[in-house]
């Protein structure tokens, strides 16, 4: 059973499934892309940063240099005109699908990302006197 993982291999099966479901959809011709939450462990152009959610297109013609690591997925896209290097990490990922059947996995989101959401966010004001 999935869920009844040994609590002493923190290892979740989320990467896998994505690799998985990401190789399934290059096989099939169809456009891999990622929903993602806003989350501060995510490095993204930073005019995107304001959106609580996000899609990315990862399909190999739309992102270079695409690396599936052990906690995020790594790659580099154009955005407008300009080239931006894309960090995301798995805790952040709530949906793999394809563009042309919508097809998917759903995961749930990481408790880590909800709570950072409620927490309040500040503003520094230096004083300049």
């Amino acid at each position: 059973m999935i869920n009844k993982m040994n609590k002493k291999h923190p290892l979740t099966l989320k990467p896998y499934l994505i690799n998985a479901f990401y190789n399934w959809c290059i096989d099939m011709g169809y456009t891999p892309m990622l929903k993602i939450h806003k989350y501060s462990k995510n490095k993204i152009p930073e005019y995107l940063a304001k959106t609580e959610e996000l899609n990315f297109n990862i399909h190999p013609d739309a992102v270079r240099n695409f690396i599936f690591s052990k906690n995020k997925i790594e790659f580099e896209a154009m955005f407008g005109n300009d080239p931006h290097f894309v960090s995301l990490d798995y805790n952040s990922i709530s949906k793999i699908f394809n563009r042309e059947t919508n097809d998917y996995l759903d995961f749930e989101i990481s408790s880590e990302v909800i709570e950072q959401e409620k927490k309040p966010k500040f503003t520094i004001i230096k004083n300049e006197d």
